[in-house]
């Protein structure tokens, strides 16, 4: 039973750990690499509740090439025209993030509060098995 309750926790802080891996990511990015603005070149007509692909271009600035690029993005959050704050690599301009900005702050909080609920369920099933209830 506690094999089940550790496999419950790591995949718990699964999310957690990723959402910490994009972070020091997006933090190398920033402080590593080149910054640029984007613009929204053509948001397609889908929805709300659904990863959509946007397309934007931004100009590498030492060579002025402009990339256009699909970016997937959750629901529809830009509309033609918005410039988007971004970072894209020196060596490989086709590596890009955009500016998240305070975006993972939330996601961060969600889901280590995720990983404590599964903590505690693991702990108040246990309890119950001990204490006859389950």
């Amino acid at each position: 039973m506690y094999l089940i309750y550790a496999a419950l926790t790591v995949l718990g802080f699964l999310p957690f750990a990723i959402i910490l891996y994009k972070i020091n990511r997006f933090n190398r990015m920033k402080k590593y690499e080149v910054s640029t603005t984007g613009i929204v070149l053509d948001v397609p007509f889908g929805s709300l509740r659904r990863l959509n692909r946007v397309t934007i271009n931004y100009t590498v600035k030492e060579t002025g090439i402009v990339i256009t690029k699909e970016i997937v993005v959750a629901g529809l959050p830009y509309r033609i025209g918005d410039k988007l704050p971004m970072y894209y690599d020196r060596l490989d301009p086709h590596k890009m993030l955009i500016d998240a900005g305070k975006g993972f702050t939330f996601m961060l909080v969600f889901t280590f509060l995720i990983a404590v609920f599964i903590i505690a369920a693991c702990f108040m099933i246990q309890t119950g098995i001990e204490s006859g209830e389950l």
